[in-house]
């Protein structure tokens, strides 16, 4: 299980840690993931929802792809992480409609490619996905 934690400065500023219990099963590597790409989300029958990225975005991918992110931050600022919180989580299964999937696995790069701000995020997450 991952934990993360958030300390606030007095002068507003925030710093997050977190902890990563499997670092070398995900082999995690620093990567930048450029405003203005398209990429795609995976579904179990093909391709899912794409999108082209409004925010550039530094961080933390997963088994190499450059999309997958555990962690990272946005050019506006905007943090998200994704923890292993394994007996805590459950996952909608997908519908027939795969052109519309958002892979778990791609939320954190969905997120912080498409929101400057977590109300955004909530607002995204809330209507079908802003496609490319």
């Amino acid at each position: 299980m991952c934990t993360s934690f958030q300390l606030r400065a007095d002068d507003g500023s925030v710093c997050v840690g977190r902890t990563m219990e499997v670092p070398d099963m995900l082999g995690a590597k620093l990567t930048v993931i450029p405003g203005g790409l398209t990429l795609t989300s995976t579904a179990p029958s093909g391709a899912g929802v794409s999108w082209t990225t409004r925010y550039g975005v530094v961080g933390m991918d997963v088994i190499g792809q450059a999309h997958l992110l555990t962690d990272g931050m946005n050019e506006a600022g905007l943090y998200a992480g994704a923890l292993y919180m394994p007996g805590f989580a459950s996952y909608e299964q997908p519908g027939d409609n795969a052109g519309s999937t958002l892979d778990v696995l791609d939320a954190v790069a969905y997120a912080l490619t498409t929101s400057a701000t977590v109300a955004e995020v909530f607002d995204a997450s809330s209507a079908p996905p802003r496609t490319s």
